[in-house]
């Protein structure tokens, strides 16, 4: 009987443990090093001096190699499917004290252990012969690792869009919610709220993200962020009665269009914004100011 209560013990202990005592595990992501997945081709490179090498495959893919740090033998890969210019994959490698903004934590460079403690134990392991890595992947999750033959983190790569809600939890964005997320001045989560091809349209000039997404928002005096939240005239500039004025497009809506337009009424700096889906969430795609 002692040993059937110890028993019952045990096992409640443990799967309090496993409902409780856990960390959550961290869901896919769309950025890596500051890119965002979809980016375009052309701007995301402005971010190199130049590019390294461009490999094409039998089945339209092609990958786009820049050196990040020869000292560190660092580099960044991007990847994209078919004839598109959109970004499909990213991926960061290098050695110990490569500069680079963290990934859910971790940096190039941290121990086998760091890395479980954050991602969990991998759903499967291959072990790659040349070099010497291991190759960790994990289920429904688009984010895969490397680590190298002392089992520390040598690579980190984003892959597509598994994991991510299919639809948005909600029909339409929150306009409120949006901007209240502009006035945070928190630049990680003002790129959550942003497409990879946001636009920022002032007369005849269009703005939008060249080099790191990242890089660029939280730089104030760029000219992207001095419009969406560093700016006197920005988006975040509006109040909350300016932006419960805002007015939706019936057309923009119709059809199951998926990119809803926003209109502000006059004097505000902002005449209008539009939102589409990407990696399950609504973000700003594009939006018009005055002068």
């Amino acid at each position: 009987m002692k040993h059937s209560r110890l028993w019952c013990v045990a096992c409640f202990i443990c799967a309090w443990t496993t409902l409780h005592g856990q960390p959550s595990i961290p869901a896919s992501q769309r950025e890596l090093n500051g890119y965002l997945l979809g980016e375009d081709a052309k701007p995301l490179s402005g971010g190199f001096d130049s590019l390294i090498r461009e490999q094409k495959y039998s089945d339209g893919w092609i990958d786009r190699v820049y050196s990040l740090d020869t000292t560190k033998s660092a580099y960044m890969v991007f990847g994209f499917s078919d004839s598109s210019d959109d970004c499909m994959s990213i991926q960061v490698t290098g050695k110990t004290g490569t500069a680079m903004h963290p990934f859910l934590g971790l940096r190039l460079g941290d121990p086998r252990d760091r890395v479980n403690e954050i991602l969990g134990p991998p759903s499967q392991v291959q072990h790659l012969h040349a070099p010497h890595l291991e190759f960790l992947q994990y289920a429904n999750r688009n984010y895969s690792i490397e680590l190298d033959s002392l089992g520390n983190l040598w690579s980190i790569r984003i892959l597509g869009y598994v994991g991510f809600p299919d639809t948005p939890s909600d029909s339409l964005p929150n306009l409120e919610t949006v901007f209240q997320t502009l006035q945070s001045n928190d630049p990680e989560s003002i790129l959550d709220a942003l497409a990879p091809d946001v636009e920022c349209i002032v007369g005849d000039s269009v703005y939008t993200f060249g080099g790191s997404a990242l890089d660029v928002i939280e730089d104030q005096s760029s000219r992207l962020s001095q419009l969406l939240y560093s700016g006197q005239s920005s988006l975040a500039s509006l109040n909350g009665s300016a932006v419960r004025a805002a007015i939706l497009d019936p057309e923009s809506v119709k059809n199951n269009k998926l990119t809803p337009m926003f209109k502000f009424p006059e004097p505000s700096p902002v005449k209008e914004i539009v939102f589409v889906v990407h990696a399950g969430k609504w973000r700003i795609w594009e939006t018009h100011l005055t002068r």
